[in-house]
């Protein structure tokens, strides 16, 4: 209601959550927990989100991050759809690998840039011009979240997402701008 346009107003489904990060576009948004969990939300129609369908979503849901290092034995009913499992000297474990916890997050007008704390980057939503790293003539648009391997095999550290680009910092303190033809 025109009432309420311009006051700030808090969002229900995050209250007591440990956010750390935020991050808002021309119609989505995301945050990162301290656990390393981002969740989405806002208008999905380019997959933005991280998902097909639906094609808008009223409440921030997390976003499914495929991992490097989940085994094929790992049970289904993990209680995230980003945890991993994997034996250490105590046996099973189950929580956040470095390879799907997000330490970064950033939305662009119709995409979302995702870095975890391994370095990899994630990406999801419009690549018309090549706003996600990947060259468009593969990845014209991304509705699930994919990888976007560093072209010098180094890792990303944190990303800012434009209108229609991206810029990726790495380990080594360069710069990268997303074009048509990837990084």
């Amino acid at each position: 209601d025109a009432s309420s346009w311009g006051s700030a107003q808090e969002l229900p489904s995050l209250v007591g959550l440990p956010l750390m990060q935020l991050s808002a576009g021309d119609h989505h948004a995301a945050v990162v927990t301290a656990h390393g969990t981002a969740l989405v939300w806002g208008k999905n129609e380019t997959g933005c989100c991280g998902r097909e369908y639906p094609k808008e979503l009223a409440v921030p849901v997390p976003v499914k991050i495929p991992s490097e290092n989940q085994s094929a034995s790992s049970p289904a009913n993990l209680p995230f759809t980003d945890w991993a499992i994997w034996n250490n000297k105590d046996g099973l474990v189950a929580k956040m690998s470095d390879d799907v916890a997000i330490q970064d997050v950033a939305c662009g007008a119709e995409h979302t840039i995702l870095v975890t704390r391994s370095g990899r980057l994630l990406v999801c939503g419009s690549n018309q011009r090549g706003q996600l790293g990947a060259d468009v003539s593969k990845v014209p648009n991304a509705t699930t979240v994919v990888p976007v391997h560093h072209p010098s095999g180094g890792r990303f550290v944190s990303a800012e997402a434009g209108n229609a680009h991206s810029l990726l910092l790495d380990n080594y303190g360069d710069v990268w701008l997303t074009s048509s033809n990837g990084l």
